[in-house]
């Protein structure tokens, strides 16, 4: 699709596509560096969406396109293996207390259901050592930003998008 489609898919103005492009925190995933934007897929459009989604909620744009770029493909995987509405992608941060200062120290990915991210901030919190802690988690529902995607493209009439190579429709 082109990048006029896939604005309306992200619900962004072209200026603002166009920004976070030129500041360089699109998610590239597997393409080349100069390789360019002028076509985008479905999944172009939910890595992006994902992306944009987390910065949204305060993860910096610059580590949520990294964590799309390094953990995208792992929750594609996901998705078709799991039969849930409720897939989340995101991190959660680790802080140290040294001199009586709070002191950032990690940043963990996280993918999974509710169930599997509280087993797996439970494992992290065992792991850490004293004086460290678990703080700040950001999660993106990743069937949330499927099913908006799709609203998003019905309304623009966009009848040919669809997710079908995700086994899924809409986050349904």
């Amino acid at each position: 699709m082109r990048r006029s489609s896939m604005v309306k898919l992200l619900g962004l103005s072209e200026e603002t596509f166009n920004l976070i492009r030129a500041r360089k925190l699109l998610p590239m995933r597997s393409r080349d560096a100069g390789s360019g934007w002028q076509e985008f897929s479905a999944e172009d459009a939910l890595a992006i969406e994902l992306s944009v989604s987390m910065a949204r909620q305060g993860l910096k744009r610059a580590d949520a396109r990294d964590l799309v770029n390094e953990y995208f493909d792992d929750a594609l995987d996901r998705l078709s293996e799991r039969d849930d509405k409720h897939l989340f992608l995101g991190a959660v941060k680790s802080y140290g207390v040294l001199d009586g200062q709070i002191a950032l120290d990690d940043q963990f990915p996280l993918i999974g259901s509710a169930q599997d991210i509280a087993d797996e901030l439970a494992e992290l919190g065992d792991k850490l050592g004293p004086n460290r802690f678990l703080d700040g988690a950001i999660l993106v529902n990743v069937h949330l930003c499927i099913a908006v995607i799709t609203e998003r493209a019905a309304r623009a009439g966009l009848e040919d998008f669809e997710f079908a190579h995700l086994k899924l429709e809409g986050g349904q």
